[in-house]
Order: structure tokens, then C-alpha cells, then sequence
């Protein structure tokens, strides 16, 4: 997921040129974006383990795991005539 946040934003020629930094996820704001129904344990607390990477412009982008169940409801057998 990514977006652009300008609070984050910074000159890197006045920081030696750093241009991008790491931070914690749950330091920082967020879109609120949830995948109902798919919360497991492994998964729970998921901000304080992954960070997200945040660029000198202010582009935030946070890339984390996420686990998807889903059912085709299809009926077997079935014939391809």
C-alpha cells in the first residue's frame, strides 16, 4: 500500500542526502484500510513488526502480510460438453 503523507516530507540535501528512511508502522498515520473477516493470530499487531519506508518527498509505502481464505462455489462433477 502506498500514498503520499507531506508531514513526512524533508529536504535530503539538509539531512547528508539521506533519502529515505525506515519507520515503524504504528508511528505513523495510516489510511484506515481493514480486511474484515481475515484477521488471524499470526497476523494481529502486524504495524509494530513491519515498517514502512517513507521517501524524502513524503511517499509512504507499507507493505505487510495478509492471508486470504476464499470459496468458489463450484459443482463437481461437471462435464466441459
Amino acid at each position: 500500500m502506498s500514498w503520499r503523507d507531506d508531514g513526512l516530507k524533508w529536504n535530503s540535501s539538509a539531512y547528508r542526502g539521506i533519502n529515505e528512511v525506515y519507520i515503524a508502522a504504528d508511528r505513523i498515520w495510516k489510511p484506515d484500510v481493514t480486511l474484515h473477516e481475515d484477521v488471524t493470530e499470526a497476523f494481529l499487531n502486524v504495524e509494530k513488526r513491519f515498517r514502512a519506508r517513507v521517501i524524502s518527498d513524503g511517499q509512504v509505502r507499507w507493505v505487510y502480510p495478509v492471508v486470504l481464505r476464499y470459496f468458489i462455489g463450484a459443482q463437481y462433477p461437471f462435464s466441459l460438453e
